[in-house]
């Protein structure tokens, strides 16, 4: 993993997020309750460095774009202390090296960083054991499940809430 670097996406990403975040659709819909064309306009928020809080997040490997990660502050006076975290993806040729975890690891960092972020939400599908572990191992505890929370081609799948106190 000594190669991949990890940096703020900006506007001149964005055909690389799209295309990865298509792939992500595409590969594991049961992961990803979005369309690409819903996530792709809540992204042009994150872009925005006017926004402070949000971040879109990209691992690189060389000049190719192999993860991402987004960070969304809550917007509205008594809920500006949470963020969340969302849209984890990692193609599945750089899986099992780190990668998603170092993603989460700096989108934890920035959060920390930013003022008044107390918390760092997020959710993840229950049959999505590798990532709850690498989650869980990085201070996430599960707070509770929504049952049928994403509506699948098979029917539903239940997500898991999580939280971390920063």
């Amino acid at each position: 993993m000594s190669d991949i670097s990890i940096r703020r996406l900006t506007e001149a990403d964005m055909e690389d997020f799209r295309d990865i975040r298509q792939e992500a659709s595409e590969k594991h819909p049961e992961y990803f309750g979005h369309s690409l064309e819903v996530t792709v306009k809540k992204v042009h928020k994150c872009c925005d460095v006017n926004r402070k809080g949000n971040a879109l997040l990209g691992a690189y490997s060389g000049n190719k774009l192999i993860g991402i990660a987004i960070v969304t502050r809550k917007q509205g006076g008594q809920f500006e202390h949470i963020a969340t975290l969302w849209g984890v993806y990692v193609r599945e040729a750089f899986r099992g090296a780190g990668v998603g975890k170092k993603l989460v690891e700096t989108c934890i960092e920035y959060a920390k960083t930013t003022a008044e972020l107390l918390q760092l939400q997020m959710k993840v599908t229950t049959s999505n054991e590798k990532a709850l572990h690498v989650y869980q191992s990085l201070g996430f505890a599960i707070y509770g499940t929504e049952k049928q929370a994403v509506k699948v081609q098979s029917g539903y799948n239940d997500e898991h809430l999580l939280s971390l106190t920063l």
